[in-house]
């Protein structure tokens, strides 16, 4: 897969916010990486930018946002898979997996209601990023196995957030 972004799809700098730009600092540049629910693909797009070399996917649950993704990273850039969470895609070890700006119990969902989630191990870092209810998430997620290995707090204007860096079997 040629991960160089093609200049005549997106021709300025993805600006990212903090929030964004946080999780950006945390992804491993070679792994293969998910953006699940990427909506317009920011983060993908300044990641490929910034030398990311892993294979992308990014999925969503609507059709637009992955047309907005495609048009901002280029049909060759990445996989567009449209997906209610993992329902769609495949198992790849060693993934760097982003869920970010949606609900603390829905990002709880989506990662319960994974296909493959008795496969996932410590090779899977998942970079979550919620709105709302981080407690049911934490509490959820914890109950099948997975810890908290990381966070980053992160004001953008008056809203505070809480990124969170998770392994499934991991120890603190």
């Amino acid at each position: 897969m040629n991960n160089m972004i093609q200049l005549e799809y997106y021709p300025r700098e993805p600006q990212l916010d903090k929030r964004l730009a946080a999780i950006a600092t945390r992804v491993r540049p070679n792994a293969p990486l998910f953006d699940i629910g990427s909506d317009h693909a920011k983060l993908p797009a300044y990641l490929l930018r910034h030398g990311h070399r892993g294979e992308i996917t990014i999925s969503d649950v609507r059709e637009k946002p992955l047309l907005t993704a495609k048009a901002r990273l280029g049909e060759g850039n990445a996989a567009f898979v449209l997906s209610n969470g993992f329902e769609n895609l495949r198992f790849v070890s060693g993934a760097d997996i982003i869920i970010a700006g949606m609900g603390g119990e829905t990002i709880a969902d989506i990662i319960l209601g994974c296909p493959f989630l008795q496969s996932f191990t410590d090779n899977e870092r998942f970079l979550l990023q919620p709105m709302t209810q981080q407690h049911i998430m934490l509490s959820r997620l914890a109950e099948c196995g997975f810890m908290v290995t990381d966070t980053e707090e992160v004001a953008v204007r008056d809203k505070h957030y809480t990124i969170y860096l998770m392994m499934k079997g991991a120890t603190e």
